[in-house]
């Protein structure tokens, strides 16, 4: 509820190794999984789900996850630090508006982000445009 615990945004996409991500470090923004559809799987949920509790515990912090009954929402794994509340059957279509502004603001701090990593490397010596390259 405060926002303190945050895990990083999980990017799903269809390569393991995407090309637009060579010379980029992805993992300092987000986490990259990849699936054939670049679909959230089950698997890649509890993965996900596991590592984040793992954090919590070591911290002794205890938290409420509210998600949807999204058939890869299916939790098969024993959780010490999150406790998980499904939201009702249907509920979807009416809190689906919402992701369209979370989207957008998630892309802006990722852009955002990215541009002062360019910045950094110019005020450190870089050229702008081998910069920009790195990034791509």
């Amino acid at each position: 509820m405060t926002g303190k615990n945050k895990p990083k945004p999980v990017v799903i996409g269809k390569f393991k190794k995407p090309r637009c991500f060579k010379q980029f470090p992805i993992e300092t923004y987000v986490k990259y999984v990849n699936s054939s559809r670049a679909w959230m799987t089950a698997a890649i949920f509890n993965k996900w789900l596991l590592e984040w509790d793992l954090e919590l515990w070591k911290t002794r912090t205890k938290i409420l996850l509210a998600i949807d009954n999204c058939p890869s929402h299916h939790v098969d794994i024993d959780l010490k630090s999150i406790e998980i509340l499904f939201l009702p059957a249907n509920l979807t279509a009416t809190l689906q508006p919402l992701d369209q502004g979370v989207i957008k603001c998630f892309k802006s701090i990722f852009t955002n982000k990215k541009l002062s990593d360019i910045i950094e490397k110019v005020e450190s010596g870089c050229n702008v445009f081998d910069s920009y390259k790195i990034l791509q």
